[in-house]
């Protein structure tokens, strides 16, 4: 038997979407609410499975020791170090903790559509400018992760959400740097949106990746290149960057909003 490194990435995707639907297959949709719950749940299980020991992944909100710099909206995969400083409240699986130790903030929906991408950007938004009221001298990462795609099958689909939903949210006052570093359907595909500005800093980019299955490898390899570490070079992509992105297929849309 030959080593597949490909189809052990793509069972992750298989087995996220797996577990994801049990509660549902059981009771329907009887509970929105345990639903959604259960799949947030699911990713940060994941994300710690595979994280460094010190790195803590729990839903919770961001608070700053100045009530003037506000409070985030909660977030359903708060990664922070607890190396780092201090959390203000942690019990079960909630924390509330100084912007100064988080690292990143991600978002899980079941549906990629344009009401729920839209409460992503907006949300992400928010949380991005308590964060940044802090003075700190890093950046907070931020993704998404979507469990399905049923109305959005075709990239041609994907891209109007897109379109939509960053329309609605630059009406609402986002910047370009407040816009997510990785959104994923986790069985793809892969949605990389450009932050950097460009000669027209009102114009959005996002760029789509066909990696099918590879979506939560890669979604991983992507926060984890974020993370500081010490003994880490920032400057280069590690192993993981340079074997996952083998296995894309290639770009479905750049998309210009």
């Amino acid at each position: 038997m030959e080593p597949n490194p490909k189809e052990c990435f793509e069972s992750w995707a298989q087995e996220l979407k797996s577990r994801s639907d049990r509660v549902r297959n059981l009771i329907g949709n009887a509970h929105w609410l345990s639903d959604g719950h259960h799949k947030e749940d699911i990713l940060r299980q994941f994300l710690m499975r595979h994280l460094p020991a010190r790195i803590r992944v729990t839903r919770g909100f961001m608070r700053s020791s100045e009530p003037s710099e506000g409070v985030s909206r909660e977030i359903d995969a708060m990664v922070s170090d607890s190396e780092g400083e201090l959390p203000w409240f942690v019990e079960g699986n909630l924390t509330i903790a100084p912007p100064s130790s988080v690292l990143a903030q991600i978002h899980v929906k079941t549906e990629f559509a344009v009401e729920e991408l839209t409460d992503v950007l907006l949300s992400g938004a928010h949380n991005q400018r308590v964060f940044e009221a802090c003075a700190s001298n890093r950046s907070l990462w931020f993704g998404a992760v979507f469990f399905s795609a049923t109305k959005a099958k075709s990239s041609d689909q994907q891209k109007q959400i897109w379109r939509n939903a960053v329309g609605k949210a630059k009406k609402r006052g986002i910047g370009r740097n407040q816009l997510p570093d990785c959104v994923v359907i986790v069985d793809g595909p892969v949605f990389l949106p450009e932050k950097v500005a460009s000669s027209d800093n009102k114009v959005f980019s996002i760029r789509a990746y066909d990696c099918g299955e590879t979506a939560a490898a890669i979604f991983l390899s992507n926060l984890y290149d974020s993370i500081p570490l010490n003994g880490k070079d920032s400057t280069r992509r590690g192993e993981w960057f340079r074997m996952i992105t083998q296995m894309c297929k290639g770009t479905l849309f750049t998309e210009s909003i």
